[in-house]
């Protein structure tokens, strides 16, 4: 199996990712760390989004290293070009309170 890790190079924020690969080079499992960017160029996590990810490609993990805007306003189109359902994996923050 073949690792690949993508630091998206979205600006102010954050967005990486990781594929795991076959040895035919198809893509096994899709993990995700945090998907958002705050830039005078708002279209480069869709960017990077649509040409990471095959349409209805399903992410296994997603991490959420906090919920600032520029970790997280990418998901909306994350959500539209990938699957991410009840067999995702979603990690937040330890600790959060989701009552607030």
């Amino acid at each position: 199996m073949v690792f690949k890790r993508i630091l998206h190079p979205v600006g102010q924020g954050a967005f990486f990712t990781e594929q795991f690969l076959d040895e035919s080079g198809k893509v096994v499992h899709n993990v995700v760390y945090d998907c958002g960017s705050f830039t005078s160029q708002p279209n480069l996590v869709e960017y990077e989004i649509r040409n990471t990810f095959e349409k209805n490609a399903h992410i296994d993990l997603l991490f959420i290293s906090h919920f600032d805007e520029d970790h997280v306003n990418g998901l909306m189109t994350l959500q539209c070009q990938t699957k991410i359902d009840k067999d995702t994996k979603v990690i937040f923050p330890f600790g959060y309170d989701f009552s607030s």
